[in-house]
């Protein structure tokens, strides 16, 4: 074990300088980092993998923390601390996973948008609403800067009774969904976003030509995109006339704005869901593979 001699000598080559409480808990943190070797930390993931434990998300949390518990000054911390949240809703703990965000949040952690609608579902679930829709606006705020620093589609913002519309009509899609145009609506006040898009999903066209042969080349489909769930409102292999399309985004929105989704239920104990499927809610096409829409629309 290194002497308190040289630990010191390496906290002070670290940059860490603190008085009082904080020095104390920097240098325990320091003396376990250098403890915890990056062996120790592959023996962790190791565990993590072993096919002779059934790897419960109550497993995989158990592990997760044994280790932070132990090596507080890894450099693998923060992002182990977003994956011990994310245990922990799936072992239906959200308190638990407050705490770990919260942790990995303080750290630095990076987050991606499944991370952050992780912790609003969080905060939800511990009662924290206004937190939770106040990070939901900035990501829609984060969502359309990405739309329109990408240059792929045009947006345009509506004002609602119960919240606001936002139309983007992309004129580069993904190949292999084709989202030409999504209205998003987001409450004013409480609830999650939900999202309108009209697309052609070469999946759903597959199949669609199973049916209709090659009549289902064309075929569109307007889907009405939850954090839990999509439902088809409309859809026909000669593609959608515009006109209907967007009276019938217009008609969802309202109706689904005047009661929108803001708790999902769930069993005790039973893993705490959230957004899924976020590329069909906040549709992003990247430009290096996008297509441009000439010879796509039917309208």
């Amino acid at each position: 074990m290194a002497s308190k001699a040289a630990l010191l000598s390496f906290v002070l080559a670290s940059g860490v300088v603190t008085t009082s409480a904080h020095a104390d808990a920097k240098w325990e943190d320091a003396v376990s980092a250098l403890q915890c070797s990056t062996q120790d930390y592959q023996a962790m993931e190791a565990r993590l993998e072993d096919s002779e434990y059934e790897s419960t998300p109550a497993f995989r949390l158990e592990i997760l923390e044994e280790f932070l518990s132990d090596c507080p000054g890894r450099i693998e911390g923060p992002s182990l601390a977003k994956r011990a949240a994310r245990a922990a809703l799936d072992s239906g703990d959200a308190v638990r996973a407050l705490t770990h965000f919260q942790t990995a949040i303080y750290q630095g952690a990076p987050f991606d948008r499944e991370s952050r609608l992780d912790y609003m579902t969080t905060l939800v679930e511990t009662g924290q609403f206004d937190r939770a829709w106040t990070l939901r606006d900035q990501e829609v705020d984060r969502w359309l800067r990405e739309i329109d620093r990408r240059g792929v589609a045009s947006i345009e913002t509506e004002r609602l009774r119960d919240g606001f519309l936002h139309h983007i009509n992309f004129n580069a899609v993904d190949p292999d969904f084709q989202q030409s145009d999504v209205w998003l609506a987001v409450p004013f006040y409480d609830g999650w976003p939900v999202a309108i898009v009209l697309g052609a999903d070469q999946k759903r066209v597959a199949l669609r030509r199973l049916i209709s042969g090659e009549d289902a080349l064309t075929y569109q489909h307007l889907d009405l995109v939850r954090c839990r769930g999509r439902t088809t409102l409309l859809q026909k292999d000669k593609g959608l006339a515009r006109v209907d399309v967007s009276e019938i985004a217009l008609e969802a929105a309202n109706s689904y704005l005047r009661n929108p989704d803001v708790y999902y239920e769930h069993k005790e104990g039973a893993p705490i869901g959230t957004c899924y499927d976020t590329h069909r809610m906040f549709v992003l096409p990247d430009p290096q593979t996008a297509l441009t829409l000439s010879g796509l629309k039917t309208y």
